[in-house]
């Protein structure tokens, strides 16, 4: 059967996506674009950092479409390049974080805050009031285009309406949409002045301890199911920075043991809140096999007549391909929520989970 797309503004969806009670959100790199490198731009950035290449996005698009590998598999060659020249994991996860958020550090250079940016992601609430508002000013303006900052707004106005996802589920390395909610935490209890900064309403878990450590059920679960790298704050000090770069999910071998492991711990986080929550999907390609296997195997099991879970994404200019990929998800349990552009995400958003806000088309989020 071949659900019907879902039209994301009309009065009839208002709402639906808490129509089955709790709802979560799940999260690709496609909430970052523009600011963040695509993964086709980082995986080409770590094969010209570690190889005797230097490919242009033309050149590197000719040989993915010529071999037909992913993108695990590209990056797997950089990694084992680092490592036949004696370099270290370590070495090759610190080069992933450089290329990730090389492109947000350069942006913030020609604003003089490029030296805030690690303590504003480790740290915020221990820095200076006009450090953290440098900053969050700065990442807001540069984001102003992405999906992630529309998120951030949406994810807090939901929290404080008591209509909080059940989890956040994402795939990306970085943790800027779970930074940005809470500078809006801290904004807001600066402002009001009446009392001290509020516990985050979403905590990080990096992995299977995470899941199990002391405060779950009093905040919301941020899961990254493949790893978190955060930027390293200027001045290194003893505490640890609370990500998970020694055990990324990048590389090709890294997603075969995912495969090879019956209920690994993203595939039983991803299958718990697939089976009991309608997920909201924005900024994935689902091009990634375990998701579409996972997505799969929750549809199979779950009784309800109706797709659970929406997809949102823009519609293709012809016709037919619409049609095509509102057959492609079927089995997935899926239906689509056809956007014209991104900059319709937030009145989506507002709409399918009945949230009263201003249209961030025409606000700021910060």
């Amino acid at each position: 059967m071949v659900y019907p797309p879902i039209n994301p503004f009309d009065t009839g969806s208002r709402g639906i996506a808490r129509k089955h009670g709790a709802w979560s959100l799940c999260l690709g790199a496609g909430v970052c674009m523009g600011v963040l490198p695509s993964w086709r731009d980082l995986t080409r950035e770590l094969l010209n950092a570690t190889g005797d290449v230097s490919y242009t996005a033309e050149q590197f698009e000719k040989l993915t479409n010529a071999t037909g590998w992913g993108f695990d598999a590209w990056i797997q060659t950089a990694l084992n390049s680092m490592l036949a020249r004696g370099g270290s994991y370590g070495e090759f996860v610190d080069l992933v974080e450089h290329v990730l958020y090389e492109p947000l550090r350069t942006r913030a250079a020609t604003h003089d805050v490029a030296n805030l940016l690690g303590d504003a992601f480790q740290n915020p609430e221990g820095m200076a009031r006009g450090d953290l508002h440098r900053i969050a000013m700065f990442v807001n303006s540069a984001f102003s285009t992405c999906s992630v900052r529309v998120l951030a707004g949406v994810l807090s106005e939901a929290v404080a309406v008591g209509a909080a996802p059940q989890a956040v589920l994402s795939f990306n390395y970085d943790a800027v949409l779970e930074t940005m909610i809470r500078w809006l935490q801290i904004f807001s209890a600066q402002d009001r002045r009446d009392g001290p900064v509020p516990r985050a309403a979403f905590r990080r878990v990096t992995g299977p301890a995470g899941a199990s450590s002391p405060g779950r059920g009093s905040k919301t679960s941020f899961y990254y199911l493949h790893g978190s790298v955060l930027p390293k704050p200027l001045k290194q000090g003893t505490r640890r920075a609370h990500d998970s770069r020694d055990r990324i999910i990048a590389h090709e071998s890294s997603y075969i043991n995912i495969a090879a492991t019956a209920f690994s711990w993203p595939q039983s986080i991803f299958l718990y809140h697939a089976i009991n929550d309608g997920l909201i999907i924005v900024g994935q390609s689902l091009s990634d096999p375990n998701v579409r296997r996972w997505l799969a195997w929750s549809a199979a099991t779950r009784s309800h007549r109706s797709a659970p879970h929406i997809w949102l994404r823009t519609r293709p200019a012809d016709a037919r391909d619409a049609s095509v990929l509102e057959a492609s998800v079927s089995h997935l349990g899926l239906r689509i929520a056809w956007l014209q552009n991104w900059r319709e995400l937030q009145p989506a958003l507002a709409n399918l989970l009945a949230l009263a806000m201003a249209d961030s088309r025409t606000s700021s989020v910060i």
